[in-house]
């Protein structure tokens, strides 16, 4: 496959995944700004990628060390923003504030806390220097992308078929389906366990659920008692920030927080198998727990 169209299956992707065609009539086809080929000449024949949650200077030195022994990897797939995609997160943060709404979250509301979102992680982002990657890569002479949003979605979009397919009448029960996922289970063995955050009884009814996997960046705390307002009583996301899980805690909300790294590798799992139908040889780097769901 050619390196630009590694890329674009992603993206398409996370387009079919995206949560705006859940309610809206077609297809989203609009661009996930913190997906972005990095560095590589985009008509470049790939035949095999490092792929990796997290991608640094050092895993670029790695894989010129790999090579160097005959590893013969072609390119680096990132699944966090760097350079221009990192700089521009913020673009995506919508899709979070579409999500809100269609669970009853008022629209005034929501667009006051977008607008503060925004304008807070812009002040951030601008005093980070997010060209380390981009400049080592030029340097090195190595291909490299990152897949951000758009494997988000592919994880929002795993999940809400769990729970539109699955009546689960207790968080318990819904607890030991997400310790089932096989990324899950090969996180947990390496330490990194999902937990429920509020767990006054497990076998507490779910009451209404809602899937917070996708959006770029972590959620105001002021968002969690508009959910509890509208109806909202569990939450299964990947991770929270401490000052989320105080709200999650003080608005009385029920959260399964799936873990971080298992998430990103369940999507980038969805997306490798797509590549590796394509030809493409998958090589497991930092944080990416490899479980392959269709044979390649």
């Amino acid at each position: 496959m050619k390196w630009q169209d590694i890329f674009n299956t992603g993206i398409k992707l996370g387009q079919e995944c995206d949560i705006r065609n859940y309610q809206d009539s077609g297809k989203y086809d609009g661009d996930y700004n913190d997906c972005t080929i990095i560095n590589g000449d985009p008509g470049l024949e790939i035949k095999k990628v490092y792929t990796a949650i997290d991608v640094e200077v050092s895993e670029l030195l790695l894989v010129r060390e790999l090579n160097d022994k005959g590893a013969g990897i072609d390119g680096i797939i990132s699944h966090h923003p760097m350079g221009s995609g990192a700089y521009r997160l913020t673009d995506v943060v919508d899709i979070q504030k579409y999500n809100w709404e269609r669970y009853g979250v008022n629209q005034k509301i929501a667009d006051g806390i977008i607008e503060r979102m925004i304008e807070e992680e812009n002040i951030e982002l601008r005093s980070r220097n997010f060209l380390a990657v981009e400049s080592a890569s030029k340097l090195l002479e190595i291909p490299v992308m990152c897949i951000h949003t758009a494997i988000d979605n592919v994880v929002q979009n795993f999940f809400e078929k769990i729970f539109n397919k699955n009546s689960f009448s207790t968080l318990g029960d819904a607890f030991k389906k997400i310790e089932s996922i096989p990324e899950c289970i090969k996180t947990s063995a390496s330490g990194d366990i999902p937990f429920i955050v509020k767990k006054i009884n497990i076998d507490s009814p779910l009451g209404k659920i809602m899937v917070d996997m996708t959006g770029g960046v972590d959620p105001d705390s002021d968002i969690f008692k508009s959910l509890k307002k509208a109806g909202i009583n569990t939450l299964i996301a990947m991770h929270y920030s401490l000052d989320n899980i105080k709200a999650i805690k003080k608005n009385k909300l029920n959260a399964i927080i799936c873990g971080h790294m298992a998430c990103d590798s369940i999507g980038l799992n969805i997306y490798s198998d797509l590549l590796e139908q394509g030809g493409i040889e998958i090589v497991a780097g930092s944080g990416f727990y490899r479980h392959r769901r269709i044979s390649s």
